[in-house]
């Protein structure tokens, strides 16, 4: 009989070159297509063929780029990844999200659920990496959730323990398509509900790359700007570490290569 796993292909979706810079080293890549300022790496990683996809952050990008995923590759599995926000109080920097569900803040209550084989199979991965991790609803929004009322108002809302801004966008794209692709989402959290961001929108690009003469308003305009980035930088860079972690044990990458 015919293994269905050797035939498989995954799709692999996160919004930022810094999230991507967790997988793409590892990867041995065949091909690049760049579609309305997504890119997609076709290729392979780990046992698995993937095609890696930089969508772009917040849920428009991310719809688009899944729509352009789903209608040009033959993908069998899809993993939504990348950071996310702590909306429940036992979340800390680093841990992962399994989400069980994904809504949308348009209809919180409403949700999109993932594939419980790939659940289980991440469970897995996590648990022998020692890695913390929470099972539960994973909350989609339009725009960053960075004040701590904010966090408390969406965690009440949509009983969702964490937030990101493209998971359902991406997985209402997959659903559409009337294929029958395997979908799981799991997020870093950057951001505890205890913690406040600094608002980034004015001197970030869609990339999250800085530029330089809106930052330097911004620092004229918020001093403190100079205390908190590295601090976000410093969280980032612990909830991707454990990202790159859970990839390797997830599609199998020998770390000795």
């Amino acid at each position: 009989m015919t293994d269905p796993a050797k035939h498989s292909r995954w799709a692999l979706t996160l919004a930022l070159p810094h999230e991507v810079k967790a997988v793409l080293g590892r990867m041995k890549v065949r091909a690049l297509t760049r579609y309305q300022g997504a890119k997609f790496w076709e290729g392979v990683l780990g046992r698995e063929e993937i095609v890696l996809v930089q969508t772009g952050m917040a849920p428009a990008k991310a719809s688009n780029s899944a729509h352009f995923l789903v209608d040009r590759y033959p993908i069998t599995h899809l993993l939504s990844s990348g950071y996310c926000g702590g909306l429940r109080e036992d979340l800390r920097t680093g841990d992962a999200v399994v989400a069980t569900q994904v809504a949308g803040s348009e209809s919180p209550m409403e949700a999109e659920s993932s594939d419980s084989d790939l659940v289980a199979r991440a469970d897995r991965c996590l648990e022998e990496l020692k890695i913390v991790y929470h099972r539960g609803r994973l909350l989609t929004s339009p725009k960053p959730i960075l004040k701590i009322p904010e966090k408390q108002k969406a965690y009440s809302q949509s009983q969702a323990i964490a937030v990101d801004m493209e998971s359902h966008a991406i997985l209402k794209a997959v659903q559409s398509s009337g294929k029958k692709i395997a979908s799981i989402t799991v997020r870093f959290v950057v951001d505890a509900a205890q913690e406040e961001l600094v608002d980034t929108e004015a001197f970030l690009d869609e990339n999250s790359q800085v530029r330089p003469f809106k930052l330097a308003q911004e620092i004229l305009r918020r001093p403190k700007i100079l205390l908190d980035l590295p601090a976000l930088d410093r969280k980032a860079s612990q909830a991707r570490a454990n990202m790159a972690r859970f990839f390797q044990g997830f599609f199998g990458v020998d770390e000795h290569r």
